[in-house]
C-alpha cells in the first residue's frame, strides 16, 4: 500500500516539472494594449481513474548476519595487594580406637549332683513346706532327672518325683497339670507295689484332695475312701493319715448335706487322733470344731455343749485362760447358751469373751463390739433393760459411732 502512494507522488512531481520547464522557454511579450478576447469555455476533460493494483511484495528472507566477534583490548588494572591470610592448621586428635574384645565365654562344668534321691526329698519337702516353691521345683527336677538316669521311668523313685512334681504344680494353681502327673504317678506305684501299699494310699488321698479343690466331689470321695480302704487293709488304722482321711470325708459329707454320715466320719477321726495324740491334745480341736458346727446345726445342743467344753479344757491345759482361741469357745457357749434360753449361762459365757478380747485385741475392734452387741441381747431377754443399754453404748464407742 506504501509504496502506490510513492508511485503516485512521484507522478505529481514529474508533471510539475515539465510545467516549469515549458514556462521557462516561452519569451517576454511586450506589455501591449489588451484584446478583449472572449473567453472560450474549455470543457474540462475528465481524466478516467487509473486502478493501481498494488503489488503484494514477495516476502524477503533476509538471513541474519554473524556479527565478527570483538576482541577488546585487556584494560591494565593495577594489581590489588591482599594481605595474607594466615589459616592456623586445624589440630586433629589422633582417635584411639580400643580393640574390641571378644566376650568371655564361661562355660560353667557341669554339675554333678553330690546328694542322694532321700536327701533331695527331703530337700523338696522342707522347702516346700516353708513356701519356697522355686528351690523345691529345683529340688524335684534334680530327683526326676536322677530316677530317670538310674531307676528308670518306670520306678518308685521317678513315681515320687513326680508325686513332688505334682505336689507343687497343685500350689502353684495348675491343678490341671497336677491331676495328669498324680495319675501317671499312681499308675507306676500300682505297677511296682500292687493295689495295697502306703505310697498307693498316700497317692489317692492327694489325688483325692485335688478333686476336692475343683469341686470335683464325687471324684474326691472315690479317691478318699479307697486310700482309707488302702490303709485299713495295711492294718495302719492308728496312723495319723487315717484319721485326716475320715475327718476329709466327713468334711466332703457335710458339703454335701450327707450330715448322719459327716457326724460318723468325724466321730471316728477324733477317735483315731485320741489313740494317737490323746484325748486333750490340741490336734484334736479341729475335727472337734467341726463336730460341734454339725451338732449346733442339727440341734443336738447337749453333744455341742459337750465338745465345747472339751475345747475350754484343752486350751486351758496347752495354753492359758487369756488365749485368744478361749475367746472363740466362750462366744460359742454364749450362743448356744442363748439359743437353748439359758441366759444366765449365756451372759458369763459372753464376759469371759469379751474380757479375754480386750486383753488381746485392740480397743476399737469389730469383734468386741460384736460381742457387746449380744450381750445386751441377754440382758434385755433377762429384763435387764439398763445394763442393755450400757452394752449398747459401750459396743459404739468401740465402733468409733460416740
Amino acid at each position: 500500500m506504501k509504496k502506490s502512494y510513492w508511485i503516485i507522488a512521484g507522478v505529481v512531481f514529474l508533471a510539475l516539472a515539465v510545467f516549469f520547464a515549458v514556462s521557462a522557454k516561452t519569451p517576454a511579450v511586450k506589455a501591449a494594449k489588451p484584446a478583449i478576447v472572449e473567453p472560450k469555455i474549455v470543457e474540462p476533460k475528465i481524466a478516467k481513474p487509473v486502478v493501481i493494483k498494488p503489488e503484494i511484495p514477495k516476502p524477503v528472507v533476509v538471513e541474519p548476519k554473524i556479527a565478527e566477534p570483538v576482541i577488546a583490548k585487556p584494560v591494565p588494572v593495577a594489581p590489588v595487594t591482599i594481605a595474607p591470610v594466615i589459616i592456623e592448621p586445624e589440630i586433629i586428635e589422633p582417635e584411639i580406637i580400643e580393640p574390641e574384645i571378644a566376650e568371655l565365654v564361661v562355660v560353667e562344668p557341669e554339675i554333678v549332683e553330690t546328694r542322694s534321691f532321700e536327701e533331695l526329698n527331703k530337700e523338696f519337702h522342707y522347702r516346700f513346706s516353708i513356701g519356697q516353691y522355686d528351690e523345691a521345683e529345683e529340688a524335684v527336677g534334680a530327683m526326676k532327672k536322677m530316677a530317670e538316669e538310674t531307676a528308670g521311668k518306670e520306678s518308685a523313685e521317678y513315681a515320687a518325683s513326680l508325686r513332688n512334681f505334682a505336689e507343687i504344680r497343685a500350689a502353684r494353681g495348675y491343678r490341671l497339670e497336677a491331676e495328669k502327673l498324680y495319675v501317671k504317678a499312681i499308675k507306676i506305684y500300682r505297677n511296682v507295689y500292687g493295689q495295697v501299699h502306703p505310697e498307693v494310699a498316700a497317692t489317692l488321698d492327694e489325688i483325692g484332695k485335688l478333686y476336692f479343690a475343683r469341686g470335683k466331689y464325687k471324684e474326691a470321695e472315690m479317691h478318699y475312701k479307697e486310700a482309707l480302704d488302702n490303709y485299713r487293709q495295711i492294718n495302719d488304722r492308728k496312723s495319723a493319715k487315717t484319721g485326716d482321711l475320715l475327718d476329709q470325708l466327713g468334711q466332703l459329707y457335710y458339703l454335701k448335706g450327707r450330715f448322719t454320715q459327716a457326724e460318723e466320719m468325724y466321730g471316728e477321726a477324733l477317735e483315731v487322733y485320741g489313740k494317737i495324740y490323746g484325748v486333750y491334745s490340741s490336734e484334736l480341736t479341729g475335727a472337734m470344731t467341726r463336730l460341734y458346727e454339725l451338732y449346733f446345726f442339727k440341734g443336738k445342743y447337749a453333744e455341742a455343749e459337750g465338745l465345747l467344753k472339751r475345747q475350754l479344757r484343752i486350751y486351758q491345759l496347752n495354753f492359758s485362760d487369756s488365749h485368744p482361741r478361749m475367746s472363740e469357745v466362750n462366744a460359742k457357749l454364749g450362743e448356744l447358751y442363748y439359743v437353748e434360753g439359758r441366759y444366765r449361762d449365756s451372759e458369763r459365757a459372753y464376759k469371759k469373751a469379751i474380757a479375754v478380747d480386750k486383753k488381746n485385741l485392740d480397743k476399737h475392734h469389730p469383734r468386741i463390739a460384736a460381742l457387746l452387741e449380744k450381750l445386751a441381747d441377754v440382758y434385755e431377754k433377762r429384763g435387764n433393760t439398763r445394763n442393755a443399754e450400757r452394752a449398747r453404748q459401750e459396743a459404739a464407742i468401740v465402733r468409733g459411732q460416740d
